[in-house]
């Protein structure tokens, strides 16, 4: 048995199909390109979808709310591709442009039992109809979204006299500016809130079940954040924090504040006015959205009794939001990605807390070419992904500006300006982009057997630290300091150097004993184990790479009382002095850096590298492990080199180089994935 390594790397093809009609017939379409209709579906020890007992990769897009008006007849396209703009695609067209899965969005029809004279924005006349229609000749694995716009299932928070629904039941900070919400209209904690939610995933999973589908995946909640400071979830904060902490002695001690009783700081005008309430206040709003969600699941599951349905969350953002998907990950078993698919950094993420669950992108965004469709694919196939939806399969033909009366190309034009990523607008992507689905389905189905699976065989010995407790308290701060993993993340990344994430919430699983290296960037808040979690890795013989910040804070954002390890505390921020890196690693010649922060090492330390004679790379030896403190800013090629350096000092080799064959130094901003088969 022969073992090789494929690198896969993210790259443009020069070839670009042309023609409008450019896509295969149906007859013509062969396994395993084709889809079977109406598959088997079940999941794979590593995550994969399996199709039939084969994994697969899946390649789809959803219908939105507005199926009758918003696929109305336009200018762009001739007669023959009607099929493909004019009217939601059944099995045979959707297996025509290279879908496998189709995902549509709940009807709102439920709210009509609130207000029988409702009628939603665009769910209008023949909506019901037009999507049975669909899910009657879909044929293909279905995805339900229930996004609670506010037109939409949210629309019962515009209702301003309170006859339908209580104050109790809104969000009372919803629709605000920055207000830390999105698409959360309903309380989520109020027992008439949750109802609302409750009878908005009921309704939509009798509605699948009763056409006689079974989604494979249900979408809880699209792009949420939550946050309200409503009456009924300060009384229930009061409870909170009475039950943690035994007097407000304590939690005065702890918070370093004065205040005279737990009302008074629920009384607050300002989330902000001490970072303890920031991040105590986020904390239970995180643990709010979990338990309405694992509710929510228990909601469907009364309607839907298929033992392998599927359930997810798809976050707004990567980071800054109450929803916190590692506690999701512990109720969901499908992983979702933020909108757009995110950063090379949260593929490290999601697959750090997927360990066996699929991962999709509910939102792809492909631009507008032949190769941005093909490579938005393949970046999120290489990345560990399990399916992508394109957004937005769509072309607004009900808006106004393609035209009053007639429908006009100038209008076209005008709609294409201002919403770019419509798919089903040829102003906006040409016709001959869409053929992009099927080029990167083809390409990628060939070398399915070898790279679907998420583990290809690649020891991961170096791990990232996302701090929660650094997020949390970095806004109350104005702090930008919880970034500066992107540039650490990214830095390995571009050195080839494979890597994870691992979350503080995980050193009590021993997590952290799968690594030889962790490296902490800008972590300055932690829990109060952390430490002695990080200590005893270290110790075992363990690499621990502190840059710019280093444990110094708890996670209210002060000074650690007994900070025995990593024994760091730097001080004030130095104004940026960019000078020559000097050191013994000859690689590094020349590279340029800042100093970070003020810091004073005592004789334990090794100075490794300095600036104008001043110190700003230090190790220290710790037992069997050792310490590494990079006290310097710099961009990420040359922090890439320094990581290199200290990491080939500790016997730890990237996987591959890239190399500027013009300039003969390390090539920068590549992205390559190793791949690990056995023939």
């Amino acid at each position: 048995m022969k073992r090789f390594f494929a690198l896969s790397a993210i790259v443009c093809s020069l070839t670009m199909l042309a023609g409008e009609a450019d896509f295969p017939s149906f007859e013509s379409l062969k396994a395993p390109v084709l889809m079977p209709e109406n598959p088997k579906i079940s999941i794979a020890r590593d995550g994969n979808f399996l199709i039939n007992g084969e994994p697969r990769y899946l390649i789809g897009t959803h219908y939105y709310d507005g199926m009758n008006a918003g696929y109305a007849p336009t200018p762009g396209y001739p007669e023959s591709l009607k099929w493909l703009y004019d009217a939601p695609l059944d099995y045979k067209n959707a297996q025509r442009i290279g879908f496998d899965t189709l995902g549509v969005h709940a009807s709102d029809t439920w709210i009509k039992k609130l207000n029988p004279a409702y009628r939603s924005f665009l769910w209008g006349k023949g909506e019901e109809e037009a999507l049975q229609s669909l899910l009657k000749v879909c044929g293909e694995p279905v995805y339900l979204d229930y996004s609670c716009f506010p037109w939409t299932h949210g629309v019962l928070a515009n209702d301003k006299n309170a006859k339908l629904i209580s104050p109790d039941a809104k969000n009372h900070l919803s629709g605000g500016k920055n207000d830390g919400n999105h698409w959360m209209a309903y309380s989520a904690n109020s027992p008439e809130g949750r109802s609302l939610y409750f009878d908005m995933w009921r309704s939509g999973a009798e509605f699948m079940v009763k056409n006689g589908v079974h989604p494979f995946i249900y979408e809880l909640f699209n792009e949420p954040d939550y946050n309200d400071w409503s009456p009924y979830n300060r009384k229930l904060f009061v409870e909170r924090l009475q039950k943690q902490y035994k007097s407000i002695d304590e939690l005065n001690s702890l918070w370093h504040s004065s205040y005279k009783s737990f009302q008074e700081i629920c009384d607050f005008s300002r989330q902000t006015e001490n970072p303890a309430l920031h991040v105590e206040w986020a904390k239970f709003m995180e643990d709010s959205f979990v338990q309405l969600c694992s509710d929510g699941i228990k909601v469907i599951k009364e309607v839907d009794n298929n033992p392998d349905v599927g359930f997810c969350v798809q976050p707004m953002i990567f980071k800054g939001t109450n929803v916190n998907s590692y506690k999701l990950s512990k109720i969901m078993n499908r992983i979702s990605s933020s909108t757009g698919g995110g950063s090379l950094l949260q593929s490290h993420f999601l697959r750090s807390i997927a360990d066996g669950k699929p991962i999709s992108d509910g939102e792809t965004y492909t631009r507008s070419s032949y190769n941005t469709f093909r490579d938005a694919f393949w970046t999120q196939y290489a990345r560990g992904f399990n399916a992508s939806y394109i957004f937005k399969w769509d072309k607004r033909a009900w808006d106004k500006d393609w035209g009053k009366n007639e429908k006009t190309p100038e209008g076209g034009k005008k709609v294409a300006e201002i919403f770019q990523y419509l798919i089903l607008n040829p102003y906006a992507v040409p016709t001959e982009s869409i053929t992009g689905i099927m080029g990167a389905k083809k390409e990628i189905m060939a070398v399915s057997d070898l790279f679907t699976p998420r583990d290809r065989g690649i020891k991961h010995e170096i791990a990232v630290l996302r701090s929660y407790p650094t997020e949390r308290v970095s806004p109350a701060k104005g702090a930008l300091n919880h970034n500066f993993i992107d540039d650490y993340s990214l830095a390995l990344d571009y050195s080839h150097f494979a890597i994870d994430v691992i979350m503080e919430e995980q050193f009590a699983e021993g997590r952290q004993d799968r690594y030889k290296v962790i490296v902490a960037a800008g972590v300055d808040a932690v829990y109060p184990e952390t430490p002695a979690y990080l200590e005893a890795f270290v110790k075992k013989g363990g690499t621990l790479i502190l840059g710019l910040e280093a444990l110094q804070n708890d996670e209210y954002a002060f000074a650690r009382k007994n900070n025995k390890f990593p024994i760091i505390v730097p001080g004030k921020e130095l104004a940026p002095e960019i000078s020559t890196l000097k050191s013994s690693w000859t690689e590094l010649k020349d590279l340029k850096a800042a100093p970070y922060k003020e810091f004073k090492a005592d004789s334990s330390w090794t100075v490794l590298a300095s600036i104008n004679d001043s110190p700003v790379i230090y190790s220290k030896k710790l037992d069997k492990g050792q310490i590494i403190y990079i006290n310097a800013k710099m961009p990420v090629d040359s922090l890439g080199r320094v990581l290199t350096s200290i990491l080939t000092d500790s016997a730890l080799l990237p996987f591959c180089r890239t190399i500027d064959a013009m300039k003969g130094v390390p090539a920068s901003d590549i992205e390559i994935h190793p791949n690990i088969a056995c023939i």
